[in-house]
């Protein structure tokens, strides 16, 4: 059922404040998760479920509201130190997030089954406090991090100094306009003075005074003009990188999806990850921000599921049981650049050249004469991967240099 007129134009903006709390939410389960008694973080996460419920009741989403009112109740438990922020129950909760993004999307959350989790969200609240329930209310498969770009809209989110920055450049231009509009006139009052001279003999005393006249008065007038000009390319440069800086955002409005994207694949391939980002202050445009998020998510992928390697494969190389990613962004001149590393095994060129056999690609005799990185450049031709089977990483994206 479609919103009533009188609520239907408000929908943007509950859109637009439902996802912003929804990033809130999001964020900080996976850092409760790790600070199970960080009150102050809770009763944030307390604040944006409960506005999320709210506004939605107000809007009519009265799906989202019963399934945030679910979440809400188990995220009390949380503050009463009742239960214990699990991965199970974190989970869950994440499950409701993308449910709600899902949902908030659309012009009615009528249509959508929340039945299912809102079960697991009560089964939760109700259980007894221990992992092996916690753990048996298996969440509803979260969908895919690439797709999460798809809630980002031409909706931008202006601060209020910019905008007035905006405001006084243009009052400077119509200034600048006035300014030459008298110009325009005092150029029509030479002209005509000029042509009333042409009516004079040419040895009127007068008509010589009036000449020198003239003549000063065009000078001051060119003078002037020059003046304003400058000022206008000034004022006009000003105003164009006012609007250029508009559309540059923090790579953090890409970046705030990773986490996210690490953990689930973390949990889906049984290894332990441990993330850090550098660098989310680093400004970038939106358009090209917003096309990084399929490649990043992509990278992150091969770097999760090919790169790190196992807790007990890490154990019996000798290093930490935790793999560590590494996201960097970071100014390269006029360019930003994104580093993403990883401190896992590597690709193996040997099983680069077994893959480039088995595709056709080079003969036996060319993989044997070819050095280790001559080979390793072989991954940015299309359908080399050193995978021997299809994973949590399919190739989507293609490599470039």
């Amino acid at each position: 059922m479609p919103l009533p007129p009188e609520l239907a134009e408000f929908l943007p903006e509950f859109q637009s404040e439902v996802r912003e709390q929804l990033r809130q939410l999001e964020n900080g389960l996976l850092t409760i998760e790790d600070e199970v008694n960080n009150q102050e973080l809770l009763k944030q996460l307390m604040r944006s479920i409960h506005t999320i419920k709210g506004s939605a009741r107000m809007m009519g989403f009265m799906h989202i509201g019963t399934l945030a009112h679910a979440m809400e109740d188990v995220m009390i438990l949380f503050k009463g130190d009742q239960m214990l922020s699990t991965p199970a129950t974190v989970d869950v909760l994440l499950a409701g997030i993308d449910l709600i993004r899902l949902m908030v999307g659309q012009d009615s959350d009528a249509e959508i089954d929340i039945s299912n989790l809102v079960e697991q969200l009560r089964a939760v609240e109700v259980a007894v406090v221990s992992e092996a329930l916690l753990t048996s209310a298996e969440p509803s498969r979260p969908p895919d991090p690439s797709t999460a770009s798809s809630e980002a809209s031409d909706q931008m989110r202006v601060s209020a100094a910019r905008l007035d920055e905006l405001l006084r450049l243009m009052g400077e231009l119509v200034l600048i306009g006035q300014q030459i509009e008298l110009l325009q006139d005092q150029a029509v009052t030479h002209t005509n003075q000029v042509r009333s001279l042409n009516r004079l003999p040419q040895t009127d005393g007068d008509a010589t005074q009036t000449y020198k006249t003239l003549y000063r008065s065009a000078e001051n007038l060119r003078r002037d003009v020059a003046h304003i000009a400058r000022e206008l390319t000034t004022t006009r440069e000003a105003l164009e990188h006012e609007v250029i800086e508009l559309r540059l955002v923090p790579v953090a409005e890409v970046f705030v999806m990773l986490p996210r994207a690490v953990r689930d694949l973390a949990r889906q391939t049984g290894k332990d990850v441990q993330l850090t980002i550098t660098g989310e202050d680093t400004r970038i445009d939106r358009r090209i921000l917003q096309a990084l998020n399929e490649p990043l998510i992509h990278i992150i992928r091969n770097a999760v599921d090919h790169g790190l390697e196992t807790p007990a494969e890490r154990t019996a190389a000798g290093k930490p049981t935790a793999g560590h990613l590494t996201i960097e962004a970071y100014r390269c001149g006029a360019q930003v650049c994104i580093k993403i590393s990883d401190d896992g095994r590597g690709i193996s060129p040997d099983k680069v050249r077994q893959a480039a056999m088995q595709k056709g690609l080079i003969t036996p005799q060319v993989a044997a004469a070819l050095d280790d990185q001559a080979v390793l450049d072989l991954v940015y031709m299309s359908g080399i991967t050193p995978a021997p089977h299809i994973t949590a990483s399919p190739r989507r994206v293609q490599m470039f240099r």
